[in-house]
């Protein structure tokens, strides 16, 4: 028996953080050295190359071998250094920022067993979902390794 993965539904990361952080230069030139993030292409190329991890985290949708682990754990990498630039959640404001987002920023999943689809503005929710997936995953490649050991491969896997 295996943990099913978490579903992933399409967010746009990179698009609302590039457009309040043109929105409000002035509060957050310090952070590009006194330019406007127009002038700095590779902060932008940065988001984009986010929201491209994160396509492709959602498109895992079943266990094909453990090569999609690193692309979940390049994902949650990637959410730890944003979380540390921007407080992309609803009840926590990071103490060393000197600006706070105004928008929630929604992460959309759906449960694993319920299939019921759930929206939160954190951060947190998103890398709890990721890591979950990292999980599971790891139970579906025990679960693989344990049927082929013992000499018995099901033609159907079974679920919790």
């Amino acid at each position: 028996q295996y943990v099913p993965l978490k579903k992933g539904f399409q967010v746009d990361i990179a698009g609302p953080i590039t457009k309040y952080l043109k929105k409000s230069q002035r509060n957050v030139r310090y952070r590009f050295r006194g330019k406007g993030i127009e002038s700095h292409p590779a902060a932008i190329a940065s988001l984009e190359k986010v929201q491209k991890q994160r396509n492709a985290v959602i498109s895992i949708t079943e266990y094909k071998g453990t090569n999609n682990i690193p692309d979940l754990k390049c994902y949650l990498s990637y959410l730890e250094q944003l979380e540390k630039l921007f407080p992309l959640t609803n009840d926590k404001v990071n103490k060393g920022l000197a600006i706070k987002l105004d928008y929630q920023h929604p992460f959309v999943w759906a449960d694993s067993f319920s299939k019921k689809k759930y929206t939160v503005s954190s951060i947190i929710y998103e890398k709890a979902a990721v890591m979950f997936n990292i999980a599971a995953l790891y139970t579906q490649a025990a679960f693989e390794a344990y049927n082929v050991d013992i000499g018995w491969v099901p033609n159907r896997r079974q679920k919790i």
